[in-house]
C-alpha cells in the first residue's frame, strides 16, 4: 500500500501478502450519466487533471502532489494524489494514464494506493442532445476474504456514493440533460434570451478550470 508508513502498516503488508496468495476477486462497476454538452466540451473538462478536485467530496481532502502541473492528460502521464480514507487515514494514490483516444476515452490504472488492482476506463459518448459519461471500473482489494468482507460492508457503497456526488456536481455545472427537441417553448425562450436552451445550460460552466470552448 501507499498509505502512510508505520510499524502497523508493515504488519498489515505481511498479512496482506499471505491472504493475497489466494485467488484475487475482481469487482466490476459501471456508472453512466447524460449531460447536455458536446463531446469536445466534455473532453476539455475531464481531460484536465485540475478538475478532479472539483468532483471529489471535501472530506477526502484531495491534493495533487504531482511534480508537474499538467494541463491535459496524455499517454504515460503519472499523477500523484494525496487523499483521506474513511476514518481519517491519509493515503497516497499514484495513477498512470495508459491509453488516450481523444475525445472518446482514456484509461487510468492505479500503480500504488489502497486497491491491489484498479483499471478505470473513462468514456465520452455522443448522444442525442448531449453526451453520455460512462465509467467502467475493474478493481480488487487486498487481504483475501477479509477484503471481500470489507468491500461488501462499505467500500462498494462508498464508491457509488462518490459517483453520486460527482453526478450532482456535474449537473450543477452543466445542467440537466434533456433530449434535444426544438419545441415552440424553446423558440420562445430564444426570442427572450437570444440563446438556445443547451447553450444557456453550458454557459453555467464558465467558472470551471477549463471553460467550455465551442
Amino acid at each position: 500500500m501507499a498509505c502512510v508508513d508505520s510499524p502497523s502498516f508493515e504488519r498489515l503488508a505481511l498479512i496482506r501478502k499471505k491472504l493475497d496468495n489466494k485467488t484475487m476477486h475482481i469487482y466490476h462497476l459501471v456508472r453512466s450519466q447524460l449531460l447536455p454538452i458536446t463531446q469536445d466540451v466534455a473532453w476539455a473538462f475531464f481531460a484536465n487533471p485540475a478538475n478532479l478536485q472539483q468532483l471529489t467530496p471535501e472530506w477526502m481532502q484531495l491534493t495533487d502532489d504531482s511534480p508537474e502541473n499538467f494541463k491535459t492528460i496524455f499517454t504515460g502521464m503519472v499523477q500523484i494524489l494525496g487523499l483521506q480514507l474513511p476514518g481519517g487515514l491519509p493515503c497516497q494514490w499514484v495513477s498512470a494514464i495508459t491509453h488516450v483516444e481523444a475525445p472518446h476515452y482514456y484509461v487510468e490504472e492505479q500503480k500504488a494506493g489502497p486497491f491491489s488492482f484498479w483499471h478505470h476506463r473513462h468514456q465520452i459518448i455522443p448522444t442525442e442532445g448531449g453526451v453520455e459519461i460512462r465509467d467502467t471500473i475493474d478493481y480488487a482489494l487486498s487481504f483475501g476474504w477479509l477484503g471481500h468482507w470489507v468491500h461488501n460492508l462499505f467500500i462498494r457503497a462508498q464508491l457509488h456514493d462518490l459517483f453520486d456526488y460527482r453526478a450532482r456536481v456535474l449537473e450543477e455545472f452543466f445542467g440537466t440533460y434533456q433530449p434535444r427537441t426544438w419545441s415552440n417553448a424553446d423558440d420562445a425562450l430564444e426570442e427572450r434570451t437570444g440563446q438556445r436552451p443547451e447553450r444557456r445550460r453550458t454557459a453555467k460552466a464558465n467558472h470551471l478550470t477549463t471553460p467550455p470552448r465551442f
